[in-house]
């Protein structure tokens, strides 16, 4: 019985039928490709996105068998509009499929109506697919409801399967190019040329426009990194010259250098000059302290920590074993509730030995205070990081509750000896990672030529683009953060007037190739409709031409050809007639 069917179908009816199988093996290619990710998909949304490919099978499949059966008006229709709904639903719903998409029902709208279907109908399919096209294209580019991001390996794969149908497309076209009439030759050559070179035109715009937005983004984000950590910096020297003037005050060496009975005479004065010390500066400064050579607290604002012996703490070994300031890692002080870092300085006697230490507490949260202050400056809802040696996480400008987390899970040595060192606060393992192995693993592989990335790991909300600087004081880094959906605000403002150009350009250029086409192939039609007439035995028919162009020449030469046909038949026949006159009166004579 398919096989009578098949047998039924004319070439061209055929040929449709190939291609639209062609294309439900290539849907059905693609849809294999995605049946992990919609298994995977983590809402309905992305779900929905990932089976459009198996609902286009069904319609191309449905559409072959209709016209295998001989309803092949119907199965136009199923077609047209079954692409137009599984073409719009993913540019609505997922971001990076409008194009591809578009481009498919637009392929198919051409190719395959006005092949199957006459008249009003084809019009009418055609309109769908045209209006179709057009609404997938401006609901890509202007949709304002949440979209999800689609993933890359998807968007090229549906780039892949439009091209794949647009050379088959374009095949077919090319082999049966002659059988089509003159009025759809010129159609397709006027809107071929025309919209494949404003379509690229507009590609190579978008592209090249979008290459140099993500560039300029790019270099912002650097250059706001490359600030936040200078201005981390520029305090931390800062800091660093103001303690080292403070430990060449006179009073501190003579308090050094002096017997214990004096230090316990000028004790008093001292603790007076370091607590006017911190009023510099009463929101960072957590305390002063003056340790002997041995590693004694013997002078400090927190008078809680005087006599304690701290000749192990990092802030007192560096300045003492290499005689120059140190900046210590931001920890939790085991005798306070601060969670602060330390500037450490060799204190010098005139003939450049060391005498002692001066320390200085600073609260972590002025290293907070500057990162916020620097909110904004790459980009709207943009921020900065700072990361310590380890990767904890020093402060965050928008949610502090990240500080003291890691980025991963560490090992129970690592956490051991971080929390030895008093630089993680006591709260379990599992609490205290954010969950961020890539922003991580792209740390570590950072490149100097190029240090930005994009971020993808949950914890960030939704994709972000970070760059990262670092500091040339301290061991410290500070990534700068911008959300990719705020960075592409302005690619999306300039896709969006390149989408309104390439359009408003395209229907002129179809509007135009209409005009064309009508203007030329009317008058064709109307020189057809005469000869059909005159075919008939009309003489009395006249192509009627309102141009000046050749086509009039033709029409006019047409029409002289058919008086001197006119002409010459009546000639013929009043001498048929003249000759019968003749041959009867002949016989009439011949019978008398």
């Amino acid at each position: 019985m398919l096989k009578e069917r098949y047998s039924g179908l004319s070439a061209t009816e055929r040929r449709i039928f190939w291609i639209l199988l062609s294309l439900t093996v290539i849907l059905g290619l693609f849809a294999s490709t995605l049946l992990d990710t919609f298994i995977a998909a983590p809402t309905i949304q992305r779900r929905i996105v990932n089976a459009i490919p198996v609902l286009l099978l069904a319609v191309s499949l449905a559409s072959a068998l209709l016209i295998l059966f001989g309803r092949k008006e119907a199965g136009s229709y199923v077609l047209v509009i079954g692409f137009l709904v599984g073409s719009l639903t993913p540019a609505a719903l997922a971001e990076g499929f409008g194009i591809p998409a578009a481009f498919v029902l637009l392929a198919i709208t051409l190719f395959v109506p006005p092949q199957l279907v006459k008249g009003r109908g084809a019009a009418v399919l055609i309109s769908i697919g045209i209006i179709g096209a057009l609404a997938i294209i401006l609901v890509d580019a202007f949709w304002g409801l949440p979209r999800v991001t689609a993933h890359a390996d998807d968007i090229s794969s549906a780039r892949i399967v439009s091209i794949v149908l647009g050379l088959v497309v374009l095949l077919a076209v090319a082999v049966q190019f002659r059988d089509f009439s003159t009025r759809s030759k010129l159609l397709i050559f006027a809107l071929g040329t025309g919209l494949t070179s404003i379509v690229l035109l507009a590609t190579a715009t978008a592209y090249f426009t979008q290459q140099e937005l993500r560039t300029s983004t790019r270099n912002s984000l650097v250059a706001a990194a490359g600030q936040s950590i200078e201005r981390i910096d520029t305090f931390i020297n800062f800091s660093s010259y103001e303690i080292t003037s403070d430990a060449q005050l006179p009073a501190v060496i003579a308090y050094l250098k002096a017997s214990p009975s004096v230090q316990a005479e000028q004790g008093d004065e001292l603790i007076a000059l370091f607590n006017a010390l911190p009023k510099r500066d009463p929101f960072t400064m957590g305390s002063y302290a003056l340790l002997t050579r041995d590693g004694v607290d013997i002078i400090d604002t927190y008078t809680q920590d005087i006599g304690i012996n701290k000749s192990n703490r990092d802030y007192f070994i560096e300045p003492i074993k290499r005689g120059v300031t140190y900046v210590s890692p931001v920890r939790y002080s085991p005798t306070s509730p601060d969670y602060a870092f330390y500037i450490g300085t060799p204190v010098f006697d005139v003939d450049g030995s060391i005498l002692g230490v001066l320390r200085i507490r600073y609260r972590a949260s002025v290293l907070q205070q500057i990162l916020e202050e620097t909110n904004g400056i790459a980009g709207e809802e943009s921020f900065g990081i700072l990361l310590d040696e380890q990767n904890i996480v020093l402060a965050n400008g928008t949610d502090p509750t990240w500080v003291s987390h890691t980025l991963v899970p560490v090992e129970q040595v690592t956490y051991d000896q971080l929390r030895a060192e008093n630089r993680l606060p006591e709260i379990g393992t599992d609490a205290l990672f954010l969950d961020m192995p890539l922003f991580l693993n792209s740390l570590q592989n950072l490149s100097t030529q190029e240090p930005f990335f994009l971020g993808t790991d949950t914890a960030w909300g939704d994709e972000v683009e970070v760059a990262v600087a670092n500091s040339s004081v301290t061991n410290w880094k500070v990534a700068f953060v911008v959300p990719q959906s705020v960075s592409m605000q302005v690619i999306n403002r300039q896709n969006q007037l390149v989408v309104i150009i390439a359009l408003a350009t395209s229907l002129l250029i179809a509007l135009a190739g209409f005009v064309v086409a009508n203007t030329i192939t009317r008058p064709i039609l109307g020189l057809t409709s005469t000869a059909e007439q005159i075919a008939a035995g009309d003489f009395s028919a006249r192509a009627s031409v309102q141009t000046n162009d050749e086509i009039n020449t033709l029409a006019n030469s047409f029409n002289l050809m058919t008086d001197r046909l006119k002409d010459t038949l009546g000639g013929l026949e009043r001498r048929v007639a003249e000759r019968t006159a003749d041959l009867e009166m002949a016989r009439l004579l011949s019978e008398r």
